[in-house]
């Protein structure tokens, strides 16, 4: 039985000694020569996926600018539209408010000098209301 235990020992120790066991130098760097080329190609593909991934983000960032500076120009063009808008009509309630004034002190007179300041009143009006006109559409375009 002891010469059964040695001998099964002597070939645990064999065995496990080979498994230890140094590879050649030639070997080992033909295994680190193939692990640096795996290993650079595999960095050279995840650098191309990154910059695939970069580039189609840097192409929907030019997407969204292109399509933000478009409401930026639409918004305010809508904006100078409201302006232009908004000082017409106050130019034509200025316009008429003045003539409803006039025609107040137009009241105080009688005959041909009533209707001279009438008139008047309604010419001042209508050209005010013209200018305003011609204000608000050189100021659209």
């Amino acid at each position: 039985m002891r010469t059964t235990l040695t001998i099964a020992a002597l070939a645990l120790t064999t065995v496990l000694t080979g498994c230890n066991r140094a590879e050649s130098p030639q070997k080992v760097q033909n295994d680190v020569a193939v692990a640096e080329q795996n290993a650079a190609q595999d960095v050279a593909k995840a650098q191309e996926s990154a910059q695939k991934d970069v580039n189609k983000q840097e192409v929907g960032l030019d997407t969204t600018l292109i399509n933000a500076g478009d409401k930026v120009a639409s918004a305010d063009k809508d904006v100078t539209n409201a302006k232009v808008q908004g000082n017409y009509e106050v130019a034509v309630a200025a316009a008429e408010g003045e003539h409803k004034v006039a025609l107040e002190k137009c009241e105080a007179m009688s005959g041909t000098l009533q209707k001279t300041c009438k008139d008047k009143a309604d010419a001042n009006l209508k050209i005010a209301k013209a200018n305003a006109e011609a204000t608000r559409a050189r100021k659209k375009s």
